[in-house]
């Protein structure tokens, strides 16, 4: 906990990590978040694969010949399913 030095803020910054947003009642504190730490991280990475999955499956319907497919469809499928997991994953603690 690093404490600031600053005439207008003269309370100690506390961390919250599951905030993306500096955390106000009470008490003047303000959420620190490392570089690569941000809590919409995972969520945003599953929109990625379920769209990617849904893109893929979508060119591979109008363009590609029958194996491949089958080849994007078994991996868009997992794909999809895992985005829907990190999407709408509990971060409750």
């Amino acid at each position: 906990m690093a404490v600031c030095t600053s005439p207008v803020l003269t309370t100690s910054i506390t961390t919250i990590p599951h905030l993306a947003r500096p955390y106000l009642p009470g008490p003047r504190t303000l959420a620190v978040v490392a570089r690569g730490d941000h809590p919409m991280r995972t969520p945003f990475y599953g929109v990625l694969l379920i769209a990617g999955a849904m893109v893929g499956a979508t060119v591979a319907q109008a363009q590609a010949p029958l194996w491949l497919q089958v080849v994007v469809y078994v991996v868009a499928v997992p794909a999809a399913l895992v985005g829907f997991v990190l999407t709408l994953r509990d971060y409750g603690r």
